[in-house]
């Protein structure tokens, strides 16, 4: 069993305060929907150099992590924000490797988190 990280324990307690194990769950899952589009929307957006919106799709990416927990996505995030506002093409598509890995490992705990 994959545990979430520490770190993420106070998101994820606020949420089940609010909603309880059931709203986790939804939000988890809306969360894994979204992040598999926005990579997506990262990948095309970084092959046709469209850096200002490389740079949104990261962030909106980025805020949705950290309201869930996954506070490594949310960093990864950050970094591709950067580079992708300062039109860095190198560092953005490193930025966006390291998303894609953050999200990999984040996936290990969330699919524990909503599997009934």
């Amino acid at each position: 069993m994959t545990a979430p990280p520490r770190t993420s324990e106070p998101a994820l307690a606020a949420i089940r305060q609010a909603g309880g194990d059931e709203l986790v769950g939804e939000m988890l899952r809306s969360f894994g929907s979204f992040a598999q589009a926005q990579v997506s929307w990262l990948e095309g957006q970084l092959a046709t150099r469209q850096y200002d919106s490389f740079a949104q799709a990261a962030h909106a990416l980025g805020a949705s992590a950290a309201e869930v927990g996954a506070h490594d996505v949310a960093s990864a995030c950050a970094r591709a924000e950067l580079a992708g506002a300062g039109h860095d093409a190198v560092s953005a598509s490193q930025a966006l490797e390291d998303v894609i890995e953050a999200l990999a490992a984040a996936h290990g705990w969330i699919d524990e988190l909503v599997s009934p």
